[in-house]
């Protein structure tokens, strides 16, 4: 019974786990669940077992502060019951300590990680390693694995007067259920919104306007160190940090402007609760819109592209911004078309009066006749031509089998799903199979039933007088010596 309640008491990846052999030293890492007899094997001291703390789904049932220096346990359990921590203080293998945090419900891995490296550092040990050591699994499988506790007679929990519990008594420690302290102000006063990422961690999308809002916050609770928290954030609250260029685009764009939260955009919006904000030192009350520097927005010329679907070419102070229809009209979604290509912060406006704004320029639009391929029918086709050139690979109507097409008297063969397949090796954008067919028809193609080697095969028959290629010979170029 022992077994199964230990094994309850470290829940972790089910994809991986570590054995660890005690006479050589050796590890190995091996895919898959450790088995009933890994298990018995580790408490009967015959071969360590290690358990990834993360779970497939980025959560975490029990975490590990891995303090890898000579240290006096009962002065570290001391500093622990002072600071109010719930964290169990096991002997490591090489003697040292190994922190335990156990859970009653799953959280976060990236928020408790961030919890428990804040309180290395306030007990005196910042350069103390966290389990789990990343916030999801590589690649969803695999992870950094802790050696667990009570190896046989070894590694076991260590009480305030030094001497250790038994491991009935190790497993009879009731796990936390309560809010974890997270140490002296780390979040004081921030909008409810923030503490949820902060517990739940933040994964795509969303990850910039989630950092976005945290920088608004720290850059008015901590003026001093604002950055220092953007910079760790990204490590900390991210399941997948933006790269380093991102972030210091962010800071840089706070340095020069004071910003208000995005209360209507997500992560925020989903996590929003008005009320309790308002109470809060740092919350929404506590910026002022009239305290915002907003970037002036001017308007030019309104191109519109006679492509199908149209595109339009809106100039916005002096620089030309493509976009579909959907994005010029809806203002929210042009609000943000400009951040990314303008980097430049424009006020919010109410719709209706953007339409107005858009009715007025619509009315003086100038439209251009695009080229044929620059519609999409006109890039299926040329993708088409390229693809039914290959039919000169082709012997025979049995190599319609090998994906190639074939030319058949005046028409040329093909399977869709060959030339759907050469569209996905030219990495061509996601294009409906229903609007691929459309333009194919109208090109006078036409679907049919035929015989390839015994077997019934669907194919494409396009008219071979279709292809604009060249059929006589090239006049060679007479390259006469002019001096």
């Amino acid at each position: 019974m022992s077994c199964e309640e230990f094994k309850r008491r470290f829940l972790g990846a089910e994809t991986c786990y570590g054995l660890w052999d005690h006479p050589t030293h050796g590890t190995v890492t091996r895919l898959g669940q450790a088995s009933d007899t890994d298990w018995d094997n580790h408490l009967d001291g015959k071969q360590g077992l290690g358990i990834v703390p993360v779970s497939q789904d980025g959560t975490v049932m029990f975490s590990v502060i891995d303090i890898d220096e000579k240290l006096d346990h009962r002065q570290l359990i001391q500093a622990i019951h002072e600071k109010e921590f719930p964290l169990t203080v096991c002997s490591s293998k090489r003697g040292r300590a190994h922190c335990y945090l156990f859970l009653a419900k799953p959280l976060s891995a990236s928020y408790v990680r961030r919890i428990l490296k804040r309180w290395g550092m306030i007990l005196g040990y910042p350069k103390a390693e966290v389990f789990p050591k990343q916030s999801a699994l590589i690649d969803g499988k695999t992870g950094n694995w802790i050696n667990l506790p009570y190896f046989g007679d070894e590694r076991k929990a260590i009480k305030a007067d030094g001497s250790t519990y038994s491991l009935t008594e190790f497993l009879s420690l009731p796990p936390w259920s309560g809010r974890l302290p997270e140490g002296e102000g780390l979040i004081e006063g921030a909008p409810p919104c923030l503490e949820q990422i902060m517990r739940e961690g933040l994964s795509e999308p969303g990850r910039n306007q989630g950092l976005f809002n945290f920088a608004v916050y720290w850059k008015r609770a901590d003026p001093v160190r604002w950055e220092d928290h953007i910079v760790r954030a990204n490590s900390e609250i991210l399941a997948h940090p933006l790269p380093l260029r991102e972030i210091e685009a962010l800071i840089r764009s706070h340095r020069k402007r004071s910003y208000t939260y995005t209360c209507e955009q997500e992560p925020i919006c989903s996590r929003c609760n008005k009320e309790e904000c308002l109470t809060r030192k740092w919350g929404i009350k506590a910026i002022k819109t009239d305290e915002l520097d907003y970037d002036d927005l001017v308007l030019g010329q309104l191109i519109k592209l006679l492509t199908d679907p149209p595109r339009y070419l809106l100039e916005v102070n002096g620089r030309s911004i493509e976009m579909t229809a959907d994005i010029l009209f809806v203002y929210r979604m042009f609000k943000m078309r400009v951040i990314e290509h303008a980097n430049i912060i424009i006020r919010d406006m109410k719709q209706a009066q953007w339409e107005q704004i858009m009715r007025e320029k619509l009315s003086a639009r100038k439209e251009v006749e695009a080229p044929e391929d620059a519609s999409l029918p006109g890039q299926i086709v040329n993708h088409l031509h390229t693809f039914l050139s290959y039919r000169t690979l082709s012997e025979g109507r049995e190599d319609l089998l090998k994906g190639h097409p074939v030319t058949e008297e005046d028409n040329i063969l093909f399977r869709g799903t060959d030339f759907l397949e050469y569209l996905k090796d030219q990495k061509v954008g996601a294009i409906a199979s229903t609007k691929i067919w459309s333009v194919l028809r109208e090109r006078s193609c036409h679907h049919r039933r035929i015989s390839v080697c015994s077997k019934t095969t669907v194919v494409w028959s396009m008219p071979l007088k279709l292809l604009n290629e060249q059929s006589g010979d090239f006049t060679a170029v007479d390259f006469k010596d002019d001096l």
